[in-house]
């Protein structure tokens, strides 16, 4: 018993007769879900051993064949690991409250999901909710979540990387013409990942409000924008508040616009690379360039002072409690000798 009670793998190991003691097969499930297999097929109908085994491991449903279509074992189950909605049936792979539980555990659990809760917006919630599980929806989920425009959005804001490199994992590719050209969708594509915007087509390309929020989230969008958009100060300028290496994308008439010049190398030195060659040789330009690169370095190796000052503050605090322990120890060493001396004396 105290073997399967520390390890309940051990009932593998055990008689014919253990494996059948309903006591010992309960230590061993509580210990570890999967032992349920090794118990004896007369207990295969108890449903507190069945609970105790799922509770700890759910995916020990796998053996509790006679559960899999009992609601408080599978819900129990998939709490505990949803990928355990696998081994439900039919029918509680389609029950509300066991779905959005094992979707809301691990979003994987959307593989095993059916009927009409594969395709739910109730359902994309919570797959949503894990992140970046735009291949997820993609791959498992009913497409015809995609015609429904706040699903949609809801994706966009909920992924904030690209989806696979896979032609089907590409939500903006599966979205019908109309969808494609919604402005509402653009948006939640763009404040997410600016990158995205490589994708849009026709009139919302030169959207403002798309544009602006696209280099927001990140400047070198620009790569992809429209040498009208790139002619634009309005669009340069917003890059260049985030890094001055987004002159880079700026037309020649802005990269040799002095006050362009001067607003991307006082952001970053090193924008200084890509101005116009008589930007390049203009007195200002360079000096402002110069002054941001020193400043940086500057600022970098203050914080480096710092970093050393802190580590050395902390070296002396230690020396001064191991010191301080070195002399509590040696004291109450001195006293213990005194009083054995003493206690010597006295004898």
């Amino acid at each position: 018993m105290k073997a399967v009670e520390t390890d309940g793998d051990s009932l593998y190991y055990a008689s014919s007769r253990l494996r059948g003691d309903r006591n010992i097969v309960l230590m061993a499930v509580e210990d570890n879900g999967l032992a349920m297999e090794f118990m004896s097929p007369l207990l295969n109908d108890d449903r507190e051993i069945t609970l105790s085994a799922v509770e700890n491991t759910g995916l020990a449903l796998y053996h509790a064949r006679a559960f899999q279509d009992d609601h408080e074992v599978v819900l129990a189950a998939v709490k505990q690991d949803g990928l355990a909605l696998e081994h439900a049936s039919e029918r509680l792979r389609n029950d509300p409250e066991i779905v959005f539980a094992a979707v809301e555990e691990d979003a994987y659990a959307i593989k095993y999901v059916s009927g009409d809760l594969n395709g739910c917006v109730n359902t994309l919630a919570r797959v949503l909710k894990h992140g970046n599980a735009g291949d997820l929806v993609m791959q498992y989920m009913n497409r015809n979540l995609l015609t429904n425009k706040n699903a949609v959005i809801s994706i966009f804001e909920n992924c904030t990387m690209e989806f696979g490199i896979n032609t089907h994992c590409n939500v903006y590719a599966a979205l019908s013409p109309e969808l494609r050209q919604d402005r509402d969708i653009a948006l939640a594509m763009v404040r997410t990942n600016g990158l995205r915007y490589a994708k849009l087509e026709g009139d919302l390309r030169f959207d403002e409000e798309i544009l602006l929020s696209a280099i927001k989230n990140d400047w070198e969008m620009l790569e992809f924008a429209p040498v009208v958009v790139r002619d634009m100060e309005l669009y340069i300028k917003a890059a260049l508040e985030m890094d001055g290496l987004a002159i880079e994308y700026a037309t020649f008439r802005l990269r040799n616009d002095k006050d362009i010049a001067l607003l991307a190398v006082r952001s970053n030195g090193y924008a200084l690379e890509y101005v116009s060659q008589e930007m390049k040789d203009d007195y200002d330009v360079i000096e402002a360039a110069i002054d941001q690169v020193a400043e940086e370095e500057e600022e970098e190796e203050e914080e480096e002072n710092a970093a050393q000052v802190a580590f050395a503050v902390v070296n002396d605090c230690v020396r001064v409690v191991s010191e301080r322990i070195s002399t509590e120890t040696n004291t109450e060493d001195n006293m213990t000798s005194t009083d054995e001396e003493n206690d010597e004396e006295s004898s």
